[in-house]
């Protein structure tokens, strides 16, 4: 599989943040705009029943655990810019996971499998991305694509797929072509509310990923 090299945050770059309701955000909608705006991004907050928010200029597109698993994958599936999918909702219809088998599990750690990948920069190899045991979101070995990049499991777990990515080209669940840098990240709106100093690093390094065009074999 190829997996694109890490990419440098551009300050002021846009970012579109989908969400269920801008009106009501829920905590972890919350903490994920505050992160990507104290990093320096340009953030967008869409509504999911809006039409799509993708423009020419956007850099990254961020699927809120709050935002409708149909309105995404009918308005975002196959945007042309990087994505990042938190919570499992949306997995099945971004072909980035081919079916039912996923979990929620209370959980303190998680564990880095793949330490030369840039989302796990900076992370130790077991680290804990809430300040509390909280609920993550996995997939089990059968329903992971095959080109996919897996970064971390639920530690003791090794099966339980926490966060993986897809690069551009890389066939999707359904055979697909991905038309750009994807990222499963499964953490909750609890977790995202709660996030540790490594739990942001993961969260800041997952965004940045998909912003770059750059591959390695």
């Amino acid at each position: 599989m190829a997996v694109a090299r890490a990419a440098e945050v551009i300050i002021g770059s846009p970012v579109v943040l989908v969400v269920g309701d801008p009106a009501a955000m829920t905590a972890g909608d919350a903490a994920v705009q505050a992160e990507l705006t104290d990093t320096g991004y340009d953030v967008q907050v869409a509504d999911d029943a809006a039409p799509s928010a993708v423009t020419s200029d956007t850099a990254v597109v961020v699927a809120a655990a709050s935002a409708d698993s149909i309105q995404l994958s009918s308005k975002y599936r196959d945007v042309p810019v990087g994505l990042v999918a938190l919570g499992y909702g949306s997995w099945v219809g971004m072909g980035v996971t081919a079916g039912p088998g996923w979990a929620q599990n209370s959980t303190s750690n998680l564990l880095v499998v793949d330490s030369a990948h840039p989302i796990a920069n900076g992370l130790p190899q077991v680290f804990a991305p809430a300040n509390a045991a909280t609920l993550l979101q996995s997939v089990s070995d059968a329903y992971v694509p095959a080109s996919a990049d897996t970064v971390a499991v639920r530690s003791g777990v090794t099966t339980a797929h926490v966060v993986y990515t897809m690069s551009a080209g890389d066939l999707r669940s359904d055979g697909t072509t991905t038309p750009a840098n994807r990222v499963a990240l499964g953490l909750t709106d609890a977790t995202l509310a709660d996030l540790s100093a490594d739990g942001r690093q993961l969260l800041g390094n997952a965004i940045n990923w998909p912003t770059s065009p750059r591959r390695r074999d």
